[in-house]
């Protein structure tokens, strides 16, 4: 497991407007393959749009947090994360999705 940033209740405590999204590791492709359970969840201010946090118990959450690391350490804006390629089948291309869906939001 591996973690980052404020998760959604915190941040909502500190006044912001702030929602997540959330994948269930199980049902995607990597998970799919590795036969393995967990999920991915993202935290999003709503009116900054940045990444406030990002959760992920799954294979490889090691090694897919350090984009979530540099992304809420710089602010880096929501639509910049969304637009990024994310390698496939890999833990960090579940979170590329949750930021494509949270920039549609």
């Amino acid at each position: 497991t591996a973690g980052v940033g404020l998760q959604l209740e915190e941040a909502r405590e500190r006044g912001l407007d702030a929602f997540e999204e959330t994948a269930d590791y199980a049902t995607s492709a990597p998970g799919y393959i590795a036969e393995a359970a967990g999920h991915v969840t993202i935290v999003v201010d709503r009116r900054e749009r940045v990444l406030l946090g990002a959760f992920i118990a799954a294979p490889g959450a090691a090694d897919a947090i350090g984009e979530a690391v540099l992304a809420v350490k710089t602010r880096t804006p929501l639509e910049v994360l969304a637009d990024t390629i994310h390698p496939f089948p890999t833990t960090v291309r579940v979170m590329g999705g949750l930021f494509g869906k949270a920039a549609r939001r």
